[in-house]
């Protein structure tokens, strides 16, 4: 923003930028509501103090890479929501070695000749999810299949206590936090 566009305020003034930044967040997300946009607004303010940049900062001496890009704002959100994004070595070293194991068949229904196909997007690292449909009769049998992540998670291992305190992947627009290290989530359990 010039001087002038900032409403006589310096375009290199705090408020200037978190209004300029609040309209660029209309403009990529038009549906975002009010409390949404003061949402982002709160994070991109937490990120700035975490830079050590304050309503006092001069803006116009500000490099490029002090001011918030969206992984600054995933790491705000992940912060703030205490989700757990790394894994110990105990738990990668598990992983590793449990995604080598072979599946067993035992207790478990073939379905290998069948037609089943994902239903996971076309940029999905972990294809779990899947769909099958069956004429049977006049109707249709609709089966909805998932991934068994269990068989690869030893009662009471690293894995398991790994699993239990984040209960669930964390997905985002381009990235997710798993749950499980990546050898079991984008790997053997895929």
């Amino acid at each position: 923003l010039d001087d002038d566009e900032a409403g006589g305020e310096s375009a290199n003034s705090y408020a200037t930028h978190l209004q300029f930044l609040e309209e660029f967040f209309r403009q990529i997300l038009p549906d975002c509501d009010k409390d949404a946009l003061e949402y982002l607004n709160s994070l991109v303010d937490r990120v700035y103090i975490n830079k050590g940049i304050t309503p006092d900062s001069d803006f116009s001496r500000l490099r490029p890479e002090d001011y918030p890009v969206f992984d600054d704002l995933y790491d705000a959100i992940l912060a703030e929501c205490e989700i757990i994004t790394d894994f110990t070595p105990d738990e990668l070293n598990l992983a590793e070695e449990l995604a080598q194991e072979k599946i067993s068949l035992d207790g478990r229904v073939d379905r290998r000749d069948e037609v089943i196909f994902t239903i996971d997007g076309e940029g999905a690292k972990d294809l779990d999810d899947a769909i099958s449909l069956e004429k049977v009769g006049e109707n249709y049998r609709l089966g909805v299949h998932i991934a068994d992540v269990s068989h690869y998670i030893p009662e009471k291992s690293a894995l398991e206590r790994c699993a239990v305190a984040r209960g669930t992947s964390v997905y985002f627009v381009d990235k997710v936090v798993p749950m499980l290290p990546e050898a079991l989530s984008n790997g053997a359990c895929s």
